[in-house]
């Protein structure tokens, strides 16, 4: 795969007009290239070369230029983007970050490292200068996470804030603190003066911040497999997690051995295969205490503390200005053997969730809907700044429902939903998990999909008959699922159209090892749970609205997500931590974002964990699957071909063969197409259907404005007895 080298002649052209101070002829050329999408890296150095030529600071320039490549391997484009950036570091006198990035180049290429600075150094008094110099050299060489442990050891030693904003590294922090120590497995092929110094300077640094460090060398036998006996206490300790650092090659040879897949995992991001020889760490022993620390709870006991018949989950982050809505959905199911738990995962700066809680608490006391004997809503903190997966966890860890029923903070519950499930679950007292249908809701001022902008579409309106529900086979659903990923959301993802009985959190444990987790929570668990289960019961009513508003938390913690891949996690209590990382099975497609990609890397994530085969790996059409997620790419996404070419890299890993059909279905589904800066909206692309017991509406033509309205117009609808 090349990417887009159309054009190539006329930005030659350019850049030499560029160079010249011919600045306006060259905008427009630009400008003309840049309708044409996708659009190539070689784009975007040139008119990285116009910005600077006009004027613009060089530190805008690089910020502007710098995640538009990745360095997997060599492609069109590459050369001339690290050319440019090499130049742009050296404008600047960034000299660190220009000796990163031709550290990174040097290695695609594949050539020999003869000039590694030298880390056999003096660790007795190192001053902040020195520690600023060393962190500096680590840094060079993508030694990432020795050098995280330095800048933290400057933070605290110092209080020195001067810290490097592209440390791609998670908050492990917290975890080392909790258990005090971690473990080192060195094996002794990879015993270098290199390797041992590296592995010194960690040491040390970790004993400056209190943390004690342990080391187990690790043999192999004539297999070339590791041996694993003194490592075994660690990873079969299931009241115990331990920290394991070695390089990312044994971080991930112990995470994908069949025995050890449910008790271990890689707590930090691999950032290119050829840098996997660095330090890198992972969890390996006691899920429930890893977990445990994070939420400063006793998580086994919250399998089975069930206390209330119902509970209403609903993680929260910034959206103030729809929960208030989605929990009054929920009041009005005029029942008192229910609970809300809404768990606050704002961020620091935004006590919006809190100050709307109380304003809902204060209004349902006057009412007298809420007592202290009838503490209906009750509001939970999350300790630290969570992922989406890990803001699940917690919310539905601190609920206290014999069944749960996880929600956005922008959905809805239609009022009949309990005395519905309360008819199913008795019906069928040895199933854990159900699935209903649901209605779609777009709240107002929605920028995305906008062709369907303020829809409001209900299938189906109960009206008070006998629930029909089916067994759904769960193979069959995942198979589905993989064959044509527009199916997916037939699993059940427990997440607005589906619910679980409390016991299922142990079971769920039993077999994976995990509770919550995966690139993408809710398709990950959907994909799980036809995994442990052979069957789940399906609900043939519509008992939940899924609400899409602009402070939806999906798209708000998948821009975090983003975010979080591209910046530093600094280590203290307010960065994010508890992320989910690819390990070596499920990072052989890469994380270039959309729900049908999301898909495959779940499956893969069911085998890292061991509840799927090896063997299905090489069972999946893959030349399917790509083209799904190339056409649900963007092509007017400024990454485009940064994205298809790390694509191109996970087909030629899964098919274990080269890219041919790869590049077949590149130059059948991606059409270069003119689109103007400035084109028209979007019609409205449904039609208006309204019939008895179903429509589809204009909600904002129907004076409906928020989920609580919505709910109300179906209760009002004539029909509806």
């Amino acid at each position: 795969m090349t990417g887009n080298n159309r054009f190539n002649h006329i930005l030659d052209r350019v850049d030499m007009m560029i160079e010249e101070g011919i600045l306006d002829e060259s905008k427009d050329l630009l400008e003309q290239v840049y309708s044409v999408k996708p659009v190539g890296i070689r784009w975007f150095v040139s008119n990285a070369r116009y910005m600077k030529k006009s004027g613009k600071p060089v530190r805008e320039v690089i910020g502007y230029l710098k995640d538009k490549c990745s360095l997997d391997y060599e492609y069109d484009g590459v050369d001339d983007y690290v050319s440019y950036m090499l130049e742009l570091y050296m404008s600047d006198g960034n000299m660190c970050e220009y000796n990163r990035l031709k550290y990174e180049y040097d290695r695609m290429l594949g050539k020999e490292q003869g000039s590694e600075p030298d880390f056999s150094i003096d660790l007795s008094n190192l001053g902040i200068v020195e520690l600023r110099k060393l962190c500096d050299a680590l840094y060079e060489v993508h030694e990432d996470f020795i050098a995280s442990v330095i800048v933290t050891l400057l933070k605290c030693r110092y209080n020195d804030t001067a810290l490097y904003s592209n440390l791609k590294m998670p908050n492990l922090f917290p975890f080392l603190k909790y258990r005090g120590k971690v473990i080192f497995v060195r094996t002794y092929e990879t015993e270098c003066e290199s390797s041992n110094n590296m592995f010194q300077i960690l040491k040390w640094a970790l004993k400056e911040l209190g943390i004690i460090t342990e080391v187990i060398f690790m043999s192999r036998d004539d297999d070339n497999c590791l041996i694993f006996s003194d490592l075994e206490k660690y990873i079969f300790n299931q009241d115990e997690f331990n920290i394991v650092i070695s390089s990312g090659f044994i971080i991930d040879e112990i995470c994908v051995r069949d025995s050890n897949k449910k008790y271990c995992e890689r707590l930090t991001r691999s950032e290119k295969d050829y840098f996997e020889d660095k330090l890198a760490a992972g969890r390996i022993g006691g899920y429930i205490d890893y977990i445990g620390c994070m939420y400063g709870l006793n998580v086994r006991e919250c399998f089975s503390n069930a206390q209330i018949k119902y509970s209403f989950v609903i993680p929260a982050r910034n959206n103030a200005e729809t929960l208030g809505y989605t929990v009054r959905t929920c009041l009005d199911c005029k029942r008192n053997d229910f609970e809300i738990v809404i768990s606050d995962n704002s961020d620091d700066s935004s006590d919006s969730v809190r100050k709307a809680c109380d304003e809902l608490l204060e209004e349902l006391a006057m009412t007298g809907i809420m007592t202290e004997k009838n503490a209906v809503i009750r509001y939970v903190k999350t300790p630290y700044n969570f992922p989406l997966a890990r803001s699940f966890e917690y919310a539905i860890l601190k609920s206290k429902g014999e069944f749960v029923i996880p929600l956005g903070a922008d959905d809805g519950v239609f009022p009949w939903m309990l005395d519905i499930l309360d008819e199913v679950l008795s019906q069928y007292p040895d199933d854990d998990i159900f699935q209903w249908g649901f209605a779609g809701y777009q709240w107002p001022g929605v920028k995305q999909n906008k062709a369907c902008r303020n829809i409001f579409n209900v299938p189906h309106i109960y009206r008070g008959e006998r629930v029909a529900c089916e067994y759904v086979d769960c193979s069959a659903v995942r198979n589905e699922a993989v064959e044509s990923p527009d199916k997916m959301y037939r699993m059940p993802t427990l997440y607005m159209t589906s619910g679980f009985r409390r016991r299922y959190l142990g079971k769920l444990y039993e077999k994976t090892g995990r509770l919550w987790g995966g690139i993408n929570q809710d398709i990950s668990t959907g994909l799980l749970n036809t995994c442990v289960y052979d069957r789940f019961v399906y609900i043939k009513e519509v008992l939940s609205i899924i609400g899409q508003s602009s402070s939806s938390i999906g798209c708000q913690n998948l821009k975090i997500s983003q975010k979080a891949q591209a910046e530093s996690a600094l280590w203290d209590n307010k960065d994010m931590i508890g992320q989910s990382f690819q390990g070596y099975i499920d990072r052989m497609i890469p994380d270039t974002g959309g729900e049908v990609i999301y898909m495959y890397i779940a499956l893969l994530y069911g085998i890292s964990l061991g509840v799927l085969e090896e063997s299905v790996i090489k069972s999946v059409n893959w030349s399917n699957a790509f083209s799904y997620i190339i056409r649900q790419m963007d092509i007017s996404d400024d990454q485009f071909f940064k994205k298809l070419n790390a694509l191109r890299l996970g087909g030629y890993k899964l098919s274990d063969s080269d890219c041919v059909w790869f590049d077949k279905l590149c130059e059948e589904y991606i059409n270069y197409v003119i689109i103007e800066k400035n084109g028209d909206e979007p019609g409205q692309a449904y039609d208006e259907v309204m019939e008895k017991d179903r429509f589809t509406i204009n909600a904002m033509a129907h004076g409906i404005s928020n989920i609580h309205e919505a709910v109300d117009y179906c209760r009002r609808w004539e029909i509806h007895v």
